[in-house]
């Protein structure tokens, strides 16, 4: 369930990204995706961290 939480929640940083650098993303979109965007990042990072 935590694997499908963290990809639901990276592909949401995906989709997020694309609006804002593809500049389709209004206002509201940004302030909706905002918490998207950095927990996909977050998410996908801690992904590639080496495991202790």
């Amino acid at each position: 369930m935590l694997e499908g939480t963290i990809a639901a929640i990276t592909l949401a940083g995906l989709y997020s990204a694309a609006l804002l650098t593809t500049h389709r993303a209004g206002r509201r979109s940004e302030i909706a995706l905002g918490p998207f965007m950095t927990l996909g990042t977050l998410a996908t990072l801690a992904a590639h961290l080496p495991a202790r």
